[in-house]
Parts: C-alpha cells; sequence; structure tokens
C-alpha cells in the first residue's frame, strides 16, 4: 500500500511537497477507515480539494508518472516549466506486509536519465532486533546484508589506502557521501531506522550496495532508467527481491480520469463468465440506476444493430472509437426487462458508473490502490459517498482509493473522513501548498465544527474567488457605449 508520495520541481511544483497517507492514531474515531499493520497505519482513502488549475491533475499525474517509471515504460513526466532546472525527483513509500520501503530517484527531462537513486527500508526501533535476526541467518546462506558497499571502500581497500577491513563506520558514510537527507532524518525522529540497500548519484560518483561487483558496474551503466532495469538482478538476491516488490507495489496502481474514463475494462471483465463479473454487475445494480442487469451479448443478439449500421455513435468520445466500436455495440443494459444498447441508450453518468465499476471491485478484490481525478464528474453526491464509504469500511483489507473532488459534501469528520484523510492544494503569487485537515492547527482543536462550512468561508484555503460579474459589467457597458 501507498503510504507517501513525494514530489520536487515535476509540473506545477516548484518546491517539494508531500502527500502522505499516514493516519494518526491519537485520534481514535474512525479507526475503520485505517489499515492497521506492524510496520505502518495507513489511511484507506483520501479526498483532495482545491479550484480549477492550481495542482490536482499534476499530482495525480505524478502517480501515473511514477507508476510508469517503476515499471520502466515511457514517461509523461514534466519539470516545472518556470524553473531552469530540468531535474524531476520522485519518492515513494509503501508497504509490502509488515515491512516499510521507500524508494527516490530523481529524473532528467531533457536527457530521459535517471542521476541519481536511493532504496531503503524503514525498520522500527521495535522491530529492529527481529530484522538483525534475520539478516544474521541470510548471512548464514552466504549473503552480505549487515553493510553496504560503497565506491570508495573498494578503490581505497585496493589501493591500500586503510588498515584493517577497509569499512568505515554509518556516521562517516554519511558525512562523505552527503547522502543523510532530511527524509532520513524525519525518519529517525518518527521511530524508524533507515537502512540502504543501494545508492546510485552518478554526479556524485557514489555508489552503494552490498555486492561489490554491482558497486564496480554502477559507474558504467545507463541513466536511463533505474538499476532493478539495468541490470540480471537474478545474479544479485537482494536486488532482485526488492525489484519484485517494487514491480508488485507498481502494478497495485491503476490512475484513471472519471473526465475520460474508458469502458474497456467493464467490457472485457462482462466477457468472462466468472465471480468478478458477478461483483461488477451487482455494483452497477446496486448503484440504484433503475437497470435490471448489464451484459456483453453475442453478436446475433445485439438490439437495435440496424441503428448502429445507419451511423448513430455514442457522444462520449471515449467510447466511440474504431477499434473497440464492437465490443462496445455488443454492451447491452436491461430496463424493466426490455434490452437496449448501452452505448446509445444510458446516460453519461451511467456509463460512466458502469465504467468505474470495474476498477473499483478490481482494487477492492485485488489490493489495488485505485487514484481518480474528478470523482464526482457525471455522478450524484450520494453514488460518490457511497463508494468511498466502501473503501473505508472494516470489511475492506487491502485497497485504497486516492482522489481529487470538488463535492463538499464529503467533507464530514464525524461520519465519513478523518482530518488526515481531507487534502487541499491552495495556490498564490508565491507558490502551491499542499496540506491536509490535519496540518490546520486550529482543525486539531475544534469541536467538530462543520468542515463544510469552514471551506465555504474560506477559513482552509484553496477557494476560488471568482469574479464573473465583472464580465458582466464590461459587457454591459460596452453595449451602452457602442
Amino acid at each position: 500500500m501507498l503510504v507517501e508520495l513525494r514530489v520536487k520541481n515535476c509540473y506545477i511544483f516548484s518546491e517539494e511537497i508531500v502527500f502522505s497517507m499516514k493516519a494518526d492514531m491519537t485520534n481514535k474515531k474512525l479507526a475503520a477507515n485505517v489499515h492497521r499493520g506492524a510496520g505502518c497505519d495507513v489511511l484507506k482513502t483520501a479526498c483532495i480539494y482545491g479550484p480549477n488549475n492550481v495542482g490536482k491533475t499534476c499530482l495525480i499525474k505524478c502517480f501515473k508518472g511514477l507508476k510508469q517509471i517503476l515499471n520502466n515504460e515511457p514517461t509523461s513526466l514534466n519539470s516545472n516549466i518556470f524553473l531552469d532546472d530540468g531535474t524531476c525527483s520522485l519518492g515513494v513509500t509503501f508497504t509490502d506486509g509488515d515491512r516499510v520501503f521507500t524508494y527516490d530517484f530523481s529524473y532528467n527531462e531533457e536527457k530521459k536519465e535517471f542521476p541519481k537513486e536511493k532504496f531503503a527500508e524503514l525498520i522500527s526501533r521495535k522491530s529492529e532486533d527481529g530484522l538483525q535476526s534475520e539478516n544474521g541467518r541470510r548471512n548464514e546462506d552466504g549473503r552480505q546484508s549487515k553493510d553496504i558497499r560503497r565506491s570508495e571502500d573498494i578503490r581505497q581497500n585496493e589501493d591500500g589506502w586503510k588498515s584493517g577491513d577497509g569499512r568505515q563506520s554509518e556516521d562517516s558514510r554519511r558525512s562523505e557521501g552527503g547522502r543523510q537527507s532530511e527524509d532520513s532524518r524525519q525518519n529517525e525522529d518518527n521511530g524508524f531506522h533507515e537502512k540502504v540497500y543501494w545508492y546510485r548519484d552518478t554526479a556524485a560518483g557514489v555508489y552503494e550496495y552490498e555486492d561489490d561487483m554491482l558497486v564496480r558496474m554502477m559507474p558504467i551503466l545507463s541513466r536511463r532508467s533505474l538499476l532493478i532495469h539495468q541490470v540480471d538482478t537474478s545474479s544479485f538476491p537482494l536486488l532482485d527481491e526488492m525489484k519484485q516488490r517494487i514491480l508488485k507495489m507498481a502494478s497495485e496502481i491503476e490512475v484513471i480520469s472519471m473526465v475520460n474514463i474508458p469502458m474497456q475494462k467493464t467490457i472485457d471483465l462482462l466477457k468472462n463468465k466468472n465471480e468478478m463479473q458477478d461483483k461488477v454487475v451487482q455494483f452497477i445494480k446496486n448503484a440504484d440506476l433503475d437497470m435490471d442487469s448489464i451484459s456483453y451479448v453475442e453478436p446475433e443478439d445485439i438490439p437495435w444493430k440496424d441503428t448502429y449500421e445507419n451511423g448513430v455513435h455514442s457522444d462520449e468520445e471515449v467510447l466511440d472509437q474504431p477499434d473497440r466500436g464492437f465490443d462496445s455495440m455488443r454492451l447491452v443494459s436491461v430496463y424493466k426487462g426490455v434490452p437496449v444498447p448501452s452505448l446509445l441508450f444510458d446516460s453519461t453518468g451511467t456509463k460512466k458508473i458502469a465504467a468505474l465499476a470495474s476498477y473499483i471491485i478490481e482494487a477492492l478484490e485485488r489490493g489495488q490502490t485505485l487514484i481518480i481525478d474528478e470523482l464526482d464528474s457525471g455522478i450524484h453526491f450520494k453514488l460518490t459517498r457511497a463508494m468511498v464509504a466502501m473503501f473505508n469500511n472494516e470489511l475492506n483489507q487491502t485497497a485504497q482509493m486516492i482522489f481529487s473532488v470538488h463535492d463538499t459534501q464529503l467533507l464530514d469528520c464525524r461520519r465519513l473522513l478523518r482530518p488526515e484523510q481531507i487534502w487541499f492544494i491552495h495556490k498564490d503569487r508565491e507558490g502551491v501548498y499542499v496540506y491536509s485537515l490535519a496540518d490546520v492547527d486550529e482543525s486539531k482543536n475544534t469541536r467538530q465544527e462543520d468542515v463544510q462550512e469552514r471551506y465555504r468561508r474560506g477559513d482552509l484555503g484553496a477557494l476560488p474567488n471568482p469574479q464573473l460579474i465583472d464580465t458582466l459589467l464590461q459587457m454591459s457597458d460596452a453595449g451602452r457605449t457602442g
């Protein structure tokens, strides 16, 4: 599960911003909204509010860019156009079982290179003894894991610059390598010890890993992708293990936009007769759309087939694709026992719910992190609230949902969301700010004052100030003088 996303110099974000899914368990209210784990307590949902054009979609794009890079796919990640710096920085903290990992890297957009990366595990002080015992068992199997090897250590050993085994203390390695970042110190302050598994800084010429062979290889490897995609990891067991954890996490991230959500996933699930299909159909029916059922039919069973042949198409461009058009034609909704083509008969909102159903069911079934831009686009506020409640429910053990939204009905800290689940993005002439309701000082001292009202008053920021009446006055003035 995702715990934290760190972004710097990406899209609209010039300074580093941190989006966190960490739960504050000093607050016991709505405890079902939290995945409790030995490694970290993680929120099940988080919503993002803010005016148009402040960076909500940019934040969603950062999640998408992260997934692309981790999967070694071409990325759409862009640096901030207002800074003379083409290097973006991304970092993610995630859990795998009861263990917590962090991966930070920089990406030069112009050169399409990754000049720097660091992968580490965050080890709770309480569990550190247990992990050291596990590392001891690994050593018995012939793996060196208590210390990582640095390029400086290897060079100095070979040249006879050091006595003994040529190792340096952790403090010395940090001071020389300069890699103890603010995040590292903060992790230690929060009761976690950061154990670095590999570090690569091509500009500074610093390389670290437990195996001397890989440390020697790092300077000559291409910078076009991350280390896990540069070498045959089967030759390096620790690297291979962590690669599988990273790819697993990336595969569990699904990013979609309700503005242009494709129906294809729902169609693909409805093609197969299985439990997943039944759950998707049940979800759509339970959305109270007055629909008996929805199914994927054989070509000869398509209702109103002659209508399609006469050139009538869907109003939604995403559904009206020539290469997938026939699939869409075979999607049939049933109302009061009458089958009709979903593509032509159903409203845009109904189609969006049908398209979203497959993503939600798959996320809940497979423990994915579903990230949605504009969740409330074309959907009734009671439905969006019900979807959030599904993920927050205690029956959900592994899935997460992160979404941008404008619907203030979800600003409910009494029955729906914890303060740290509500996020805002605010922009002014000085910069862009990303913060949660829990970060707002007075929110910690209120007696559950209505959050909607506070947001509408502007007490929480991230609120537009439209002056559209000025346009009408200018038009009126122009009409009189004309």
